[in-house]
């Protein structure tokens, strides 16, 4: 009987019309903002019974619960009292969190996945801990506004942050902190809507979802609705071939737009490939799949993505792999589509993103525990601000991240493209459906928009910056808001991987392409034209490995040369100590200035420094002497060691000295010996006594672009050093450039890597005049500014 009544109440629920179904949500806000805090708060099986305990009672509980009392210097009263904060004992002993985490306890759960990805490792590691009288994890209770600025600034100012670890002292090798939010549930009525339990992200309550976000989209999200019609500029642009969906059953076809032409929108797909094999578009297969193309035998993604189109009532839709021709020598519609990318997207109706499968035979749809579905609420007897009894809801801090950012799709470079340049997107993920637009970031959790502190800074929706740019240049206005887009989306598209490497400035042509109008100079393989000098200051993150790619992809002084994560160069322009005279580098394809490129070369003046690349040394415990290293250099040669390169992992690190030769103190600098342990460790009878002896250490980072000596080798090289930028107020560091000469022509350089220093002193140093630098290989160099004119290629 109850299931009948839940399947009729569903049914209603979604052939309402739109303006019913938020009258309705309209009226269950107004009735629980006044009569919310007088229901009792739901029983909720995503917390176990020792997270409940230890969330309620600020003084703990009993050891028979799972945990133990707090001891004197934990005392919850006093913590709370002194610093603002409450420590609590959380699980005794390894067991206790086990059981938790097998109830799927939200914060358990995420407390031992966190250990390791491999569960029997997990066992192992958690079982060889020496627990001895202490426990096992301690929950952390602090106010938002304490700790984190930034989520304070998103609206978190009533939010507590609960934080569950392991203990330094029991586990020194401990994972980081898993963090919790806990928000007044009073403040989340208006981003939810009613909802009903389900089992699955293709369940008519998602479905719902679905529909409500596309149809409050087509008809009152202005800003969506502009962008699209701007691009159409009074006529619908189609992409060269679209497929063609039945209403009815089950048939498709290929149509070629310029001799049929729709008379509907179209919708796209973005889906991972995966390794699996697929029916495909060739020159052999195209005949035919203008005729039908077979149902059965699309993969089980392209099937429920025609199926959706189907329901939304779209009968167009482009799928890479159909609508382009694959297993071409030549690759030359491939090519042509490539350059169209920006348009195909970006005039499409809706994205269908494929989020949560990792190629075509997982589908749209995931089962899920209709109990994940609800949101935990406790009530706390006790507050920093509050004195009497308030609800909270537990959030998951990095919510956008673990649901949305860590799925496979996207973790492929393209879709960074095909999300921003679409009107909207529709997000198919492993547990819920999301929702991205300009106006409107939801979920099923929070139907009617993601709040402010669950989005943060580094990890939400690039949609409305984006949006936000586009409409500054519609505007005639120039905006530094394009380079803050296009900095967030470098770093995101980098970060993530791609199949074929060639395609590296091709994939991310679209967005270039977009954000164009808001730069006042040209593009240059991957770099804008108007902030050239700080541009070229990217370098790779140093957790992650790169390589440069031996086939030709990009000139050596932009991002695209390499494979690895990028942290872009910023945008300073003040302070800059470089010239850029030219800069140039010829598209492959003429109408496609923003694709691939054939060669490249930036033209720069600016003082230039020989300088030496050592290995550092290092013994067991990782620690670097600088002594061993400096016992390796000539006696006869006084150097200032502007710094070390550091590639942490947790075996082993590897750091380089970087040795400027022929260098004077300058007399405003007085010598000094600096000691940072972070870079450097010294013993006591080396600190110098004499100015011959002194040398300046200035604690610069190095960033290679690639590992030099792979196979081991650690002999020297000679390198050469050129500043890019000097302290200011936008920008604190001192960044320089590390060249090698390429050995084919006078004066002509490759980047290997940057320096980074927060030290004004190297700035100083770096520009000293000596007789030596008459003698480097530069394209003119002048006398009265010691400047040298050079080529990057």
């Amino acid at each position: 009987m109850t299931s009948t009544i839940l399947s009729f109440l569903r049914s209603l629920l979604y052939y309402l019309p739109l303006n019913v179904k938020l009258h309705l949500n309209a009226l269950r806000v107004r009735f629980l903002a006044r009569w919310y805090e007088y229901f009792p708060t739901p029983t909720s099986k995503r917390l176990c019974r020792v997270c409940k305990a230890t969330l309620q009672s600020k003084n703990g509980g009993s050891a028979a619960d799972g945990f133990l009392t707090p001891s004197p210097e934990h005392n919850g009263q006093q913590q709370f009292e002194t610093y603002g904060q409450v420590i609590c004992p959380h699980h005794a002993s390894v067991k206790s969190l086990r059981d938790s985490a097998s109830e799927n306890c939200m914060i358990c759960s995420r407390v031992w996945s966190s250990v390791s990805n491999d569960p029997d490792q997990r066992e192992q590691i958690l079982e060889a801990l020496d627990l001895g009288e202490d426990i096992l994890t301690y929950c952390y209770i602090t106010e938002a506004a304490q700790v984190d600025t930034d989520l304070w600034t998103r609206g978190g100012n009533n939010c507590l942050l609960a934080s569950v670890a392991f203990p330094e002292r029991v586990f020194p090798n401990a994972p980081k902190p898993e963090t919790f939010i806990l928000l007044p549930s009073m403040r989340l009525l208006l981003s939810t809507h009613w909802r009903l339990p389900s089992y699955s992200t293709g369940s008519a309550q998602s479905w719902y979802f679905a529909t409500l976000w596309y149809e409050l989209c087509l008809k009152h999200h202005d800003s969506c609705n502009r962008k699209r019609r701007e691009k159409s500029h009074g006529s619908q642009w189609y992409p060269t071939r679209l497929i063609k969906i039945s209403r009815w059953r089950n048939k498709l076809r290929l149509v070629l737009t310029e001799e049929e032409r729709p008379d509907a929108p179209y919708l796209t797909i973005s889906h991972c490939w995966g390794k699996a094999d697929f029916i495909q578009l060739t020159q052999f297969s195209m005949p035919d799949f203008l005729k039908d193309i077979p149902f059965r035998k699309l993969p089980k993604t392209f099937q429920d993505a025609i199926s959706t189109a189907r329901s939304l009532g779209i009968y167009y839709i482009w799928i890479d792999s159909l609508c382009i021709i694959q297993h071409e020598e030549s690759l030359a519609d491939w090519k042509i589509e490539a350059a169209r990318m920006d348009q195909v997207y970006s005039h499409a109706i809706l994205n269908i993103a494929a989020t949560g499968a990792s190629d075509g035979s997982k589908g749209l749809f995931f089962p899920r525990r209709a109990d994940t579905m609800t949101l935990p609420e406790i009530r706390l007897d006790w507050s920093f601000k509050f004195k009497s009894s308030i609800r909270y809801t537990l959030l998951d801090y990095d919510y956008w991240k673990n649901l949305v950012a860590d799925e496979p799709l996207i973790q492929r470079a393209w879709v960074v493209q095909e999300r921003l340049l679409a009107p909207r997107v529709l997000h198919f993920g492993s547990r819920q459906l999301f929702w991205e637009c300009s106006e409107l970031d939801a979920s099923e959790d929070f139907a009617l928009g993601i709040p402010s502190v669950l989005v943060r800074a580094n990890q939400g929706s690039l949609f409305k910056l984006f949006d936000e740019a586009v409409t500054h240049f519609a505007e005639g206005e120039h905006s530094t808001a394009a380079h803050a887009v296009w900095q967030r989306a470098l770093s995101s598209y980098t970060h993530a991987s791609l199949t074929r490497p060639e395609d590296k400035l091709i994939a991310l042509a679209g967005i270039a392409s977009e954000l164009s109008p808001g730069f006042s100079d040209g593009y240059v393989a991957g770099l804008w034209k108007e902030y050239m000098a700080t541009e070229l200051l990217w370098y790779v993150d140093f957790n992650t490995v790169s390589s440069m790619q031996r086939k030709y992809r990009a000139p050596s002084f932009s991002w695209a040369s390499v494979d690895g994560a990028v942290v872009p160069g910023g945008w300073q322009k003040d302070d800059i100590l470089i010239e850029v005279l030219d800069a140039n580098a010829p598209a492959e394809i003429s109408s496609s200035p923003f694709g691939s490129v054939q060669n490249g070369f930036v033209r720069l003046r600016g003082t230039l420094k020989r300088a030496t690349l050592w290995p550092n040394l290092a013994d067991k415990q990782g620690r670097h002497f600088a002594r061993q290293a400096r016992a390796r250099m000539p006696a006869s040669k006084r150097y200032i060691n502007i710094g070390t390169s550091h590639r942490e992992s947790m075996v082993e690190m590897q750091r380089w000295l970087l040795q400027l030769e022929d260098i004077y103190a300058p007399s405003n600098i007085e010598p000094k010996w600096q000691v940072y342990c972070r870079e450097v460790y010294y013993d006591q009878e080396t600190v110098p006594t004499t100015v011959e002896d002194t040398f300046f250490m200035i604690g610069a980072d190095i960033y290679l672009d690639e590992e030099l000596f792979p196979d081991g080798d650690e002999e020297p090289g000679e390198v050469y050093c050129m500043v890019v930028t000097g302290q200011s107020l936008s920008c604190m560091a001192v960044r320089g450039l590390i060249l090698m000469p390429t050995g084919e022509a006078e004066g002509e350089y490759q980047r290997i890597g940057v320096f980074i220093t927060a030290h004004g002193d190297s700035m100083n140093l770096l520009s000293v005049p000596h007789v030596s630098e008459i003698g480097i290989s530069c394209e003119q160099y002048d006398p009265a500014t010691h400047q040298h004119t050079i080529t990057i290629v």
